[in-house]
């Protein structure tokens, strides 16, 4: 047996992480069914929730750290850098793995952590001296300062697939690096337990033609101000409500993020679920599987949202999504790759400021629905081509 360790992929509640997940085990299993899983994941129930969108011949099995210091002061912060770096780097080389893989997608940058990224690429460069090392669906950076030159000396050992064409641009001109392959996001490819899931419509009153939405929890990565963030929110689903040419459509809104509670899509979901009753709105509340949430948002007429993951959901099951962007890893995936710039609405913080989120996402709309017919053409074709770059890299891993 291949023992193969999978780091960065331990939160099932974050939907998008979790179809990444799925869909690497998957894939690489249907390639090599000689691979055995061992994953950090967060909990037992992460466990079982991972189980249950996959065959059962796969073995999983979830890798625990050794417990280490909560960071509640400076003293305990250094003990927990020193236990990444050093105790965990041993306990992992106990275990003697064939392959380590780190899983994408823009986890490798300093848009969510700043600049304490430089223990992450510090693990990498130490993992990838004693064993084979994979950076697969990737948006690498950007890096600044002195950490760009030390991502480039942590990433030199590694394999690496990227996620976007766009990215290649940034490894080549800015960290000097050519050790990768360019692939596209793993969620394009279809789950395992797609086909399975027509319950969840039934479940919660799904019938009509609806639009799904979900807003994103990480209002930081938008807004200087929560309560600003929110009035665009609101403006925008009471605008909505009120859209003649819509008028016929429900609205369906979901978390795609359920934690970390803090980032949860829940936390806007609930404001606005407070602030606007109607009957053409289903709030759904619950923690759905991966398979489940790509039910609703393939059954919908079109989606709005400010995840990223949801957009690939939509697309890749030629449904048209009309994302809302805060990072350039929405210009490498939906307007480079997809080519549908014509329905991202721009990363621009005035939109927020100036509460122009609706404007903004009804444009898209009115745009929309004039082209559905050549939109829908156009994804059907870019898709097709997405996918056959998203198997790059399943096959990249299993042969290297």
């Amino acid at each position: 047996m291949t023992k193969v360790l999978i780091l960065q992929g331990e939160n099932t509640y974050n939907y998008g992480a979790f179809m990444l997940l799925i869909n690497f085990v998957y894939y690489t299993h249907k390639k090599d069914s000689n691979l055995s899983y061992y994953i950090t994941l967060n909990s037992e129930d992460d466990l079982f929730r991972l189980k249950s969108e996959l065959p059962s011949e796969i073995k999983i099995n979830r890798f625990e750290f050794n417990k280490s210091i909560k960071s509640k002061n400076l003293i305990d912060k250094i003990i927990g850098v020193k236990n990444k770096l050093l105790n965990h780097i041993n306990q992992i080389k106990n275990e003697k793995f064939d392959k380590i893989v780190f899983l994408g997608g823009d986890g490798l940058s300093e848009y969510y952590k700043k600049w304490t990224i430089i223990t992450d690429l510090l693990i990498i460069r130490k993992l990838s001296k004693f064993t084979n090392v994979y950076l697969i669906g990737q948006t690498i950076g950007p890096f600044y300062s002195w950490r760009k030159n030390c991502a480039k000396r942590c990433f030199q050992n590694c394999y690496i697939t990227l996620r976007d064409s766009k990215n290649k641009e940034y490894l080549i001109n800015e960290l000097k690096i050519s050790n990768f392959i360019v692939s596209s996001d793993l969620a394009f490819l279809e789950l395992p337990n797609e086909e399975n899931k027509k319950y969840v419509l039934s479940k919660y009153k799904i019938k009509k033609k609806y639009i799904t939405i979900i807003p994103s929890g990480s209002w930081k990565q938008y807004c200087k101000y929560k309560e600003l963030y929110l009035e665009n929110w609101k403006l925008l689903i009471n605008n909505l409500l009120n859209l003649q040419n819509i008028h016929d459509c429900k609205i369906v809104l979901f978390p795609h993020v359920c934690k970390p509670l803090s980032e949860s899509d829940l936390n806007i979901i609930n404001v606005i679920s407070d602030y606007i009753k109607s009957d053409r709105i289903i709030y759904i509340k619950d923690h759905l599987l991966a398979s489940e949430a790509r039910e609703i948002i393939k059954n919908g007429f079109f989606t709005i949202t400010g995840r990223m993951h949801p957009s690939i959901s939509s697309f890749s099951t030629n449904v048209p999504a009309i994302p809302i962007s805060y990072s350039i890893k929405y210009d490498g995936i939906i307007k480079k790759d997809l080519d549908f710039e014509e329905l991202l609405v721009d990363k621009d913080k005035n939109i927020w400021i100036n509460n122009m989120l609706s404007e903004s996402v009804i444009e898209k709309i009115n745009y929309l629905l004039l082209n559905k017919v050549q939109i829908d053409e156009k994804i059907r074709k870019n898709i097709h081509n997405i996918k056959k770059q998203a198997i790059l890299q399943i096959e990249y891993f299993n042969n290297n």
